[in-house]
């Protein structure tokens, strides 16, 4: 259980972005304040492969609960990024992310990410 533990703590320290990371087109730098860990125009969505649907306000809640589940069922799980304004985008993607909301504004999933966890076991 405190491998478990761990591991979503990992996740959660790795979903905040540092401002001085260069963006790319490959990979998006969230840049958002400390404090500011909610939009109101953002969502994230997981889908727990059971035919139900969670929704989070925030991307901490959303990636340690996708990682937990991961983790005990061993198979690969949706984590959706929803955004419903241009403010929101920008918020998500920074100038890309607005960019990419203004060519197609009615996308259903402004983001998806996936994550799988699978266990080495012990490592001597």
């Amino acid at each position: 259980m405190a491998t478990r533990d761990a591991l979503v703590r990992w996740l959660v320290d790795q979903s905040v972005v540092a401002r001085d990371v260069p963006r790319n087109a490959r990979r998006r730098a969230r840049l958002r304040g400390a404090a500011d860990n909610r939009h109101k125009d953002v969502e994230f969505a997981v889908d727990d492969n059971q035919g139900e649907e969670h929704i989070f306000k925030t991307f901490e809640e959303a990636v340690a609960f996708a990682g937990r589940l991961a983790l005990t069922t061993t198979v690969r799980i949706n984590l959706d990024v929803l955004v419903y304004s241009r403010e929101g985008a920008k918020w998500w993607g920074g100038i890309d992310g607005a960019q990419d909301y203004d060519d197609d504004p009615e996308a259903s999933v402004f983001d998806r990410l996936h994550v799988k966890v699978t266990s080495q076991g012990r490592v001597p």
